[in-house]
């Protein structure tokens, strides 16, 4: 078998060998999108300054806007497409209703942006950092909707691409660009974090976590609610346009909680860890009892009581966690003796 010349590895210069395909372990989508958005970025800076520095001989060489300005705008393009077809698979998915997306077959920016706008209304934090994304891709579809006016300099009827332009300023260009990939970027970050906190099931059909853990601090406490709850229920339910039905699930949500419940006064004790089991271990801390005075059982929970106070954890994940730690096939060491 004859090897590609061209696309091949070379150990005689490794830092310059890309992983690609099937041996990238990360998310390629997210290297798709990166690599489309440094490639612009690049580019302009070169237009800046209308040079580059070959590394093969440390000249400089110069390069021309009025050329560069093509495959400047196609990977700007190209990054947009892109961050709507990845943005609308996520967040299809999450909440209730969820649909699953595949491949989505156009490269329409038009139709893309409605199908993520549509998507990103499930969600009151989206639509916050989504939307200012708006004008920016409108005015790249307006010009270049389906990706072929910066890909060929003419269409299929031989009609000239762009002909209604004139100039593109590059440094106008590039100020929105930059701009916008940052927003793209808080829009990607919030995502990933929603994706977790989606996971937990701390939702209804109108509400968000974030949603139902304000309401829960609203409330008044649960042993007042016969006499103070009505009031609040009015005031919640006009803000965030919920029916009595809406709000007893909230209600129901918040009183079952493992954290949001202690906002209503209502307890929701870890069974698996006594009252005295602070005291026991406030002693092995300092030398007064050994570590076998806490159960196994004990130091799993407590294991678990630290896991979800990591940042980024929810205090829903204790039980699967705990179910995790505390199984037959759990490889972990749970002896406080040995070294984790």
């Amino acid at each position: 078998m004859i090897k590609n010349k061209s696309f091949r590895m070379d150990f005689d210069n490794p830092h310059q060998n890309a992983v690609v395909g099937g041996q990238w372990i990360g998310d390629t989508r997210n290297a798709y999108r990166e690599g489309f958005m440094q490639a612009t970025l690049v580019l302009l800076a070169a237009a800046a300054t209308e040079s580059y520095v070959a590394p093969s001989s440390d000249e400089t060489a110069c390069v021309f806007i009025d050329a560069l300005v093509y495959p400047i705008c196609f990977n700007a393009r190209h990054f947009m497409e892109l961050f709507l077809k990845d943005s609308i698979r996520n967040v299809s998915a999450l909440g209730k209703n969820t649909t699953e997306v595949g491949v989505i077959a156009t490269h329409d920016l038009i139709g893309l942006w409605d199908n993520f706008a549509a998507a990103i209304a499930r969600d009151s934090r989206l639509v916050e950092l989504g939307m200012p994304l708006e004008e920016v891709f409108k005015d790249v579809a307006e010009v270049d909707n389906k990706g072929m006016a910066f890909r060929y300099s003419h269409d299929l009827d031989e009609r000239m691409h762009l002909r209604d332009l004139e100039h593109i300023n590059l440094d106008v260009l590039g100020d929105r660009l930059r701009k916008m990939f940052k927003q793209a970027e808080e829009f990607t970050v919030c995502l990933t974090v929603l994706q977790q906190e989606y996971a937990q099931n701390t939702f209804t059909g109108k509400l968000h976590r974030g949603n139902i853990e304000a309401i829960a601090k609203r409330l008044p406490p649960h042993v007042n609610w016969a006499k103070e709850l009505e009031p609040v229920k009015k005031e919640i339910c006009d803000q965030f346009g919920l029916s009595s039905n809406d709000f007893g699930k909230a209600l129901d949500l918040i009183k079952h909680h493992r954290e949001f419940s202690s906002l209503i006064g209502l307890e929701s004790p870890l069974e698996e860890l006594p009252v005295d089991v602070f005291t026991r271990l406030a002693c092995v801390h300092s030398g007064e009892a050994a570590h076998d005075v806490i159960t196994k059982a004990e130091w799993l929970s407590l294991d678990a009581v630290m896991e979800i106070s990591r940042i980024g954890s929810y205090s829903e994940e204790y039980d699967s966690y705990l179910k995790h730690i505390s199984g037959p096939n759990f490889e972990g060491a749970f002896d406080p003796m040995l070294p984790t």
